[in-house]
């Protein structure tokens, strides 16, 4: 905890009622529960969520608390009447009591039918044909999305009335790639951040809903959609609130006795050591973050209800519990945890747990206040989703070590936390990417969705729970190879990686969890191993469609990131006079130990394999700050001689900024600025022995060669040389010494350019004037803050290169010739408040890549 957060909470709590006072508190589950609201609620709980849209077929996800019988998808022109193309009647897959889910997808016949058209605004409805007391109804009825307005029947909460549309809508990628709008974003903890970015999607869409070349088309969400393993107690305790309602069937988790206390929170220390000392699981570098870790899997399914959809919260914020509700004394445990700030001044109790809970539900309570407006954008772009560790748990297959404690056959409960967060993740995200059942299982009647189903009838006994690990729970090769290195590797996973073809550009979503290899000599893991990089990548790359003009690739972590640079500056960041750079070197503060860059052999194979195509967008997320960068490879050789460009555009996170973020994308945004540009270039198979496909012998800082790397791994550097001697040691291997002429050149070559929003304060509006003046409307208290911030605080303006704040990023581009200009707008709230229906939220950060396969550049040869 910092300093300034740590004074914050001891002024709270002297200035808070007396703790120890006693409190008659109200019994929250009989007056607030959703026991006691069950029956109030409308039919849909969650959702419609648009997902995989295409010429050809539309999917919708939804959450239901009853089982209304088959449900029908249909899909009209504009406001129109006329069905365009209706799906079949779809059944649900029945999780619990109360909870019912589908993916209901509306196919057009490949042979005989008309597809969808760009250019074209439609819109759906879904029909309820089955039994009472919803024959007949669709999402405008009442008592379907809303029993409050008899008028409309809620559909407002899902579509733009005030553009003229009366149920939710989309437009498909237009005809041109000039008028393509994609929105892509990552890492949303409810408790986490300012402000939950993702509201502003709604903004976005309302403000164009009525023009389908204009509207966002697509939103890609690239990883940590959910954080299972750092939950706020508060809805831990909301969580398990429902639970009781909507599942009704337990599960009894490996190693965990009935009696055991896996309630919220840190104070009885029960799930926190569960977690650590039981599953064998990452607790973070604060333990308390896993105090309401995810376990069974109806929390997984509930989370991802809550973060999706309003419904199944109080509507009012004087409902939502407190901390007597969440830990009544009658637990037997102290009100709260008191100690002392020091030993000589003991009369200043620090309340520690309590302050947490209040903080914890003021940041929950700030993504509650904008949740309608992200049901209501999710339900009108269509949404395609992956995931990254907090999906899962944090560090989720990180190292081999981690690996091979977590999924030991002995470790039941470690095993059985993987294999329900995932199973969750399968039908509440990734359904809607692929939609059809059959993706996991050999048959129709053997499929995750209907083994998962089998457990409201039958408990969550050991056979399904075999069943369901056998899909999900990778095996171990203890004796694999890869990139010509031994170590083990995950195999025969789930797959979750998928490939979506449209007219002008193809899309390739990568799994870099699930299918990892960790070589024996240690360092970062192979993101993807070789044959999962040949499966996922390389296959996906070739035979591009005619009309196609760029693959758009989701890779969860930035394959382009700060680590590459960072790594690369490390050997002689002391020959750079800045004071910038002393954070830097701490790297405890800014690497991400499972960076892509950190596993030199996959890395350099990524590169390769990406330059098959001439322009690749990637979008990315994980890092918890905002950047851009631009790649461009070449490839020299006796056989062929092109380049190709690669854009990577990284937006994170949606909502869990905080001073470190904030404060590392200022000084890093500095520390790029100097060095403007990197260059590596190398010979594929430098190393036969050691298999390398691909090795980096040298790099370049702003055109000044610094350093080149020997067969050890080691650099030798020339920070004062402006080039290469006429030859120099390439690497020696017994006791020979092989040399490179300069002058020849290298095989393939890379640079890389950090992209510097180098608009003026004033275009990108960064207001520094008078609080009278602020050119929004808002409450005097709002503007005096904003000024304050706007003429106090320089990195609100410094945000040129990375972005610290809870944004979203959107992306645009325009061809010129052959070439693609990409433009990747940061969308972020500079205060950092929401302001009701006025989310103050602008593009303040604009970097523009210019993707050219045939432009002059010269190669970045020493």
């Amino acid at each position: 905890m910092r300093l300034g957060e740590f004074i914050f909470k001891i002024i709270y709590f002297l200035l808070s009622p007396n703790p120890f006072k006693k409190i008659n508190h109200m019994n929250w589950k009989q007056n607030n529960g959703l026991a006691s609201r069950i029956n109030n609620l409308p039919l849909v709980i969650a959702g419609p969520i648009l997902r995989r849209t295409e010429p050809f077929s539309v999917s919708v996800w939804i959450a239901l608390r009853a089982n209304p019988g088959n449900i029908i998808l249909k899909i009209f022109e504009g406001n129109g009447n006329v069905v365009v193309v209706e799906s079949e009647p779809t059944s649900l897959i029945k999780l619990g009591d109360s909870l019912y889910v589908s993916v209901i997808t509306a196919k057009i016949d490949f042979t005989t039918g008309v597809p969808l058209s760009e250019g074209v605004i439609y819109q759906y409805d879904i029909q309820f044909p089955g039994v009472d007391p919803w024959s007949g109804t669709t999402l405008k009825s009442v008592g379907i999305l809303s029993k409050q307005d008899a008028a409309i029947g809620g559909i407002n909460l899902i579509a733009y009335l005030d553009k003229g549309q009366d149920r939710p809508s989309f437009s498909l990628p237009p005809s041109s790639v000039n008028d393509l709008r994609i929105v892509h974003a990552s890492c949303r903890k409810p408790h986490g951040g300012d402000l939950d970015a993702m509201a502003a999607i709604d903004i976005l869409i309302k403000e164009s809903a009525a023009s389908a070349n204009s509207r966002p088309h697509q939103l890609y969400l690239t990883g940590d959609q959910i954080y299972a393993d750092d939950v706020a107690d508060v809805l831990l305790y909301l969580i398990q609130d429902a639970e009781s309602v909507l599942i009704g069937w337990q599960e009894a988790l490996p190693l965990i006795e009935p009696s055991d206390n896996i309630r919220p929170g840190f104070r009885a220390d029960a799930r926190n050591n569960i977690i650590k000392d039981l599953a064998k699981l990452s607790v973070g570098d604060e333990p308390e973050s896993s105090k309401s870790h995810l376990m069974k899997l109806s929390e997984f399914y509930l989370m991802y209800l809550f973060v999706w959809s309003p419904v199944l919260w109080n509507e009012q914020e004087s409902s939502f519990p407190m901390w007597e509700d969440v830990f009544p004394p009658s637990d037997g445990l102290p009100v709260v945890q008191a100690y002392y700030l020091n030993k000589e001044a003991s009369q200043i109790w620090v309340y520690k747990e309590k302050s947490d809970f209040i903080a914890e539900t003021s940041a929950v309570m700030t993504m509650w206040e904008s949740l309608s407006m992200v049901r209501r954008a999710i339900a009108n772009v269509p949404c395609y989703m992956i995931c990254d560790d907090h999906d899962v748990t944090d560090d989720w297959y990180i190292d081999g070590q981690w690996t091979e404690t977590v999924l030991d056959e002995e470790n039941l409960l470690g095993r059985r936390i993987i294999q329900n967060a995932i199973s969750a993740y399968a039908i509440f995200q990734d359904w809607g990417n692929v939609p059809n059942e059959t993706q996991y299982g050999v048959n129709q009647n053997n499929t995750l969705p209907k083994i998962l189903e089998s457990i409201s009838a039958n408990g969550y006994i050991q056979s399904i729970a075999d069943s369901i690990g056998t899909m999900i729970i990778p095996t171990i090769n203890r004796d694999a190879s890869s990139y010509g290195l031994q170590g083990i590797e995950l195999e025969n996973s789930i797959i979750l990686s998928y490939r979506i073809d449209f007219n002008n550009f193809r899309v390739v979503v990568l799994d870099s969890r699930t299918r990892r290899f960790f070589p024996n000599i240690g360092g970062g893991p192979a993101l993807l191993s070789q044959r999962a990089l040949n499966d996922q990548l390389t296959l996906n790359l070739q035979n591009m469609l005619p009309d196609q003009e760029f693959v758009l690739l989701i890779a969860p972590a930035p394959i382009i990131g700060h680590t590459i640079w960072e790594d690369s500056l490390q050997p002689y960041l002391v020959d750079i006079q800045s004071i910038t750079f002393k954070s830097l070197i701490d790297r405890s503060r800014i690497i991400d130990w499972e960076a892509w860059s950190f596993n030199k052999n996959c890395f350099e194979e990524v590169l390769s394999t990406l330059a098959i195509v001439e322009k690749v967008i990637i979008l990315s997320g994980d890092v918890h700050f905002s950047f851009t960068a631009e790649c461009k490879y070449w490839i020299k050789s006796q056989t062929e001689n092109r380049v190709s460009s690669f854009a990577q555009l990284t937006s994170s996170s949606l909502k869990n900024s905080n001073s470190k973020t904030k404060d590392f994308a200022s000084e890093s945004g500095n520390a790029l600025d100097i060095i403007k540009t990197l260059a590596q270039f190398g010979h594929p198979n430098a190393l036969p022995t050691e298999g390398y496909a691909r090795y980096v012998v040298g790099s370049k800082i702003n055109s000044r060669f610094m350093q080149f790397r020997d067969l050890d791994g080691s650099w030798s550097n020339f920070a004062t040389s402006e080039s290469l001697p006429s030859t120099y040691s390439f690497f020696a291997q017994n006791s020979q010494t092989h040399r490179v002429d300069p002058v020849i050149g290298f095989d393939f070559a890379y640079s890389l350019f950090f992209k510097n929003d180098a608009r003026s304060a004033d275009a990108r509006g960064i207001y520094t004037g008078a609080a009278n003046s602020y050119p929004y409307t808002l409450p005097s208290d709002y503007i005096q803050t904003l000024a304050y911030h706007h003429s106090r605080e320089t990195k609100w303006s410094d945000y040129t290169i990375a972005v610290g704040m809870d944004c979203l990023g959107e992306v645009t581009m325009q061809t010129v010739g052959n070439a693609l200009e990409v433009t990747h707008a940061l969308w972020y709230s500079k205060d950092g408040v929401y302001h009701d229906q006025d989310f103050v939220i602008q593009p303040y950060t604009v970097h523009v890549c210019f993707l050219n396969p045939n432009d002059n550049d010269e190669t970045p040869n020493p």
